[in-house]
């Protein structure tokens, strides 16, 4: 457990506003490393840390870019925006700027509006990095961003590698999926019938198996080859769970293989963000988590370390760490409960056939189990 939440007693607590610009909305990426939590916004990357020095979001001021994507690698940071790739190896202190032209000379030559757009770096060697254009295709460096080799003409504003297998990679972001066996060299595209993925998410300890978001909700059980079309039904309040299709951001529970959390992309309606879990590998989603909002907003990322789900919101910049051990242990158990009071779900639906899941009854909180 991180040294911010050591004794808290609050299930969700709030790191601030990163300072944004309403006029830009781009990835909205976050992501642990170490005691660091790491967010990307249109005015720069920021960086709080999480052994209870910071108070605030500290600003890394190797660049002041709308950023796209970035990774974390030790003290490496590769932060990328539209017209260039900044790489720093001190922290965010300092950085090498590799711009667009020392990627791709011709990028201008292509399309009018070509920027660069979608960044992977490479697990375990810094120095290799693929970056891809919105209209020219696909760069890919060994040495740090000295040189640079055209690999083809697709353009993946999303690329993860597998954890599990080094080979694999997935591309998202343009509609359906493309799946690299060979390090982001050559690619085949999987059909997913033209829908937008938001997110993927690769299972802990099972090299096959991968989940995907947006637009669907997908399940791959070959390294993303087939994939199981799952929860795309309309929604219906009243059964007690919402359905997957309507998940923008999804996360492994790291600790536990089986259990998954998800943000819900309905919530900006009614100033309500409902945080979504699994419990039995992604297959039924229950509403785990609802965070109470002064506006109307909604989830844009959502990454996890350890107990932590640490949530960025778009439109206010606000970031949220929920404790979810602290939330399981708030809830009292009911097991095989057949009274006639009525059950609510978290957003105050009435459910009248509850399965497992967290639930109001008689004005608290209780888990069916």
């Amino acid at each position: 457990m991180l040294s911010i939440v050591q004794g808290m007693m609050a299930q969700l607590i709030s790191l601030g506003i990163i300072e944004d610009s309403l006029l830009v909305r781009e990835h909205y990426k976050m992501l642990f490393s170490d005691n660091s939590l790491y967010a990307a916004s249109s005015r720069g990357l920021y960086q709080y840390e999480l052994d209870g020095s910071s108070t605030e979001w500290k600003k890394l001021t190797f660049t002041d870019s709308t950023i796209l994507d970035f990774e974390v690698r030790d003290d490496t940071i590769v932060a990328l925006s539209k017209y260039q790739l900044a790489i720093s190896t001190d922290g965010g202190n300092t950085a090498n700027i590799v711009p667009i032209d020392t990627i791709d000379p011709t990028w201008q030559m292509i399309f009018f509006n070509n920027t660069l757009c979608g960044l992977v770096l490479h697990p375990s060697d810094a120095k290799r990095i693929h970056v891809s254009q919105s209209s020219g295709g696909l760069s890919y460096t060994d040495d740090g961003g000295v040189t640079w080799t055209k690999i083809n003409h697709m353009s993946l504003p999303y690329m993860r590698y597998n954890p599990l297998d080094y080979k694999c990679l997935i591309g998202y972001g343009i509609g359906d999926i493309y799946v690299s066996r060979d390090g982001g060299f050559q690619w085949k595209l999987r059909n997913l019938q033209g829908r937008l993925v938001h997110d993927i998410a690769f299972h802990p300890t099972n090299k096959w198996r991968i989940v995907a978001c947006g637009e669907l909700y997908a399940m791959s059980d070959d390294g993303g080859y087939k994939w199981q079309m799952i929860g795309t039904q309309d929604p219906r309040p009243d059964s007690g769970i919402i359905p997957a299709a309507y998940l923008y951001d999804v996360v492994y529970d790291l600790r536990n293989s089986e259990v998954l959390y998800g943000a819900d992309e309905t919530g900006y309606h009614d100033s309500q963000i409902p945080i979504m879990r699994s419990t039995d590998g992604g297959f039924t989603w229950e509403t785990f988590y609802v965070i109470e909002t002064l506006e109307p907003t909604r989830v844009f990322n959502i990454c996890m370390q350890d107990n932590l789900l640490a949530i960025y919101t778009l439109w206010d910049n606000q970031v949220y760490l929920l404790d979810v051990d602290a939330v399981d242990n708030s809830v009292a158990p009911v097991v095989n409960d057949k009274g006639d009071t009525p059950y609510y779900d978290l957003l105050g639906h009435p459910v009248a056939h509850p399965t497992r899941g967290i639930y109001i009854k008689d004005g608290k909180k209780v888990a069916i189990k």
